[in-house]
């Protein structure tokens, strides 16, 4: 998938280039803040060994105020815009449900409090003071996952990184020369995890969407 984003951006660039030639493109670095809310939904299957291979699946969700600092690097011109961009955040997003095992409620909760990623994006200018772009890129997330055992299992915990596949579309307002107000939609798909701990085997594959607002500057 980001081989097929690159070449796009590439012939992108190329095209603009020659179509535009009167108007050359301006690079520039830029860092920023955002802040928003993310919501996670995770599909969680379990096997309890000890107990004729019970099974049980529990679908979790979530939501959390997230905050992220971004840096990147840009190319524009008076019609369009491409650049890589990455970002690092923190969040308090957990789920807490409760899972049937033959019969007996279950505590289960998952957490993850940070994560980080890098992205390309194309866009477009709507008018001087107004652009929207698209993005694709990939997340890195740490998960803790933790089920409440009894006198049949032991408590099951684990602590996992995940990388997810991400795109995303945002709108932009230029303020001044250098300051940029940004909103953007994005969804994290990651990858299915199966982990066992002493009597339990447990599958879960999460999804993060995160809506979020903020400023970036040029350095």
């Amino acid at each position: 998938m980001l081989k097929v984003i690159l070449k796009v951006l590439s012939v992108s660039v190329v095209l603009s280039s020659i179509t535009y030639a009167n108007n050359p493109w301006d690079p520039r670095l830029y860092a920023g803040v955002s802040l928003g809310g993310t919501s996670l939904k995770s599909q969680n299957t379990f096997n309890v060994q000890n107990m004729g291979n019970i099974q049980a699946s529990k679908k979790a969700s979530g939501n959390s105020v997230h905050g992220d600092l971004i840096g990147g690097y840009e190319i524009s011109n008076k019609i369009m815009f491409a650049g890589i961009e990455v970002h690092a955040g923190l969040s308090n997003l957990a789920t807490e449900s409760l899972l049937d095992i033959a019969g007996v409620q279950h505590p289960f909760t998952i957490e993850s409090t940070s994560g980080c990623g890098v992205a390309l994006h194309v866009g477009k200018f709507v008018d001087q003071e107004h652009r929207v772009y698209l993005k694709a890129g990939l997340d890195v997330k740490n998960f803790n996952a933790h089920l409440k055992g009894n006198n049949r299992f032991a408590n099951h915990t684990k602590s996992f990184r995940n990388i997810g596949f991400v795109p995303g579309i945002g709108v932009e307002k230029k303020l001044s020369d250098t300051v940029i107000f940004r909103t953007e939609y994005k969804v994290s798909l990651y990858s299915s995890e199966t982990f066992s701990s002493q009597h339990v085997t447990h599958k879960m594959k999460p999804t993060t969407h995160h809506l979020s607002a903020g400023f970036h500057f040029k350095i």
